[in-house]
């Protein structure tokens, strides 16, 4: 019998042992930036009030099955722990999801004591970051070839979705470069579309086109502030705002691409009284985005997602029964419509 312990219990120390050494992250100097979200763990506190010590040392913490976990929207916090060796010196963390909240990365010492490190996040202001860029990024201070454990808080009332990545210095900033010049080439195109469409507004004065330049200018600013550039070049010392601003520019590119829609196709001519719901609807946006500043935002958010499922369906139809009726601008904007539904259901 005792031998029959012995193996049980060695096969045991053995089986535990590799499942504890397999979520050791090993990075080597020189590497490209490695995805460290399957090899790390997740615990969420739903009354968000533990301390970094209680949770590391109760906290009942998961296997995360996505490189990119999405905790969704909620009042909880979000503790994520991770273990690495490496021999880089200059070992980063980068988590490039610009519109969270608040990050806080501690280091768990050789006590078993987890020591904060640094806070990060939109609700402090942009100057208050070690590096200049919209995406989050962490020195990780770890010592050549030991292993170094790591807690991470996130809070937010926006969706959590937290892309976790690790490398060294020089590796993570040179890929947000890529990122930095791909977004260009997109918001220069928007500048061309805005120019373009203010020229021509200037030439004709057709209100179709005034609600297009409007409607071009908000869809890149609110691109702009969903990838963290809006909150680093035109609000930097505003966190309030660019909490904000997210939601109520959705909001106001949602407006205003009704009444480019009312316009374009003359929703008042052909569909009177959907045209009377489409201008509820406008209300509905402004009631929500004053919500969201002067109430509860994660609540506005949740309500912001079905609504706008609701309204794209909604100009969908309108725009079909047009159409149909012969009106010439209503099957132009009903293909493009479609196309760009098509592109947002893909991408």
């Amino acid at each position: 019998m005792r031998i029959v312990r012995t193996i049980v219990c060695l096969t045991l120390c053995l089986l535990f042992g590799n499942i504890q050494a397999s979520n050791v992250i090993t990075y080597e100097s020189g590497s490209e930036p490695i995805n460290i979200g399957r090899l790390s763990q997740a615990f969420v506190d739903s009354t968000a009030s533990l301390s970094a010590a209680e949770v590391w040392g109760n906290g009942k913490f998961e296997p995360i099955p996505l490189n990119a976990p999405n905790f969704d929207i909620s009042n909880n916090a979000v503790w994520v722990s991770f273990t690495v060796t490496s021999d880089a010196n200059d070992l980063c963390l980068q988590i490039a999801y610009p519109t969270l909240d608040q990050l806080i990365l501690y280091r768990v010492g050789a006590d078993g004591v987890p020591v904060e490190m640094e806070r990060l996040g939109e609700s402090l202001n942009f100057d208050q970051r070690r590096y200049d860029t919209p995406a989050f990024i962490f020195d990780l201070f770890a010592e050549s070839g030991q292993e170094t454990s790591y807690l991470l808080r996130v809070d937010s009332k926006d969706q959590i979705l937290l892309p976790l990545v690790i490398g060294a210095k020089e590796e993570v900033l040179g890929a947000q470069w890529n990122g930095h010049i791909l977004f260009g080439l997109y918001f220069g195109i928007i500048l061309v579309m805005f120019f373009y469409n203010l020229f021509i507004y200037l030439s004709t004065k057709d209100k179709s086109y005034f609600w297009y330049v409007i409607h071009t200018a908000l869809v890149g600013v609110t691109q702009s502030s969903f990838q963290g550039y809006s909150f680093q070049f035109l609000w930097p010392n505003s966190s309030w705002w660019a909490n904000q601003s997210t939601l109520v520019l959705t909001c106001g590119v949602s407006i205003v691409g009704i009444f480019f829609f009312k316009e374009f196709v003359k929703s008042k001519e052909y569909i009177p009284r959907l045209d009377k719901v489409f201008t509820g609807v406008i209300g509905a946006y402004v009631l929500l985005a004053a919500f969201s500043m002067f109430g509860d935002f994660a609540t506005a958010y949740k309500v912001l997602q079905p609504l706008q499922g609701m309204v794209a369906l909604s100009i969908l139809g309108a725009a079909i029964y047009i159409a149909k009726k012969g009106y010439r601008p209503a099957q132009f904007y009903l293909l493009a419509w479609s196309l760009l539904m098509v592109g947002i259901i893909i991408f």
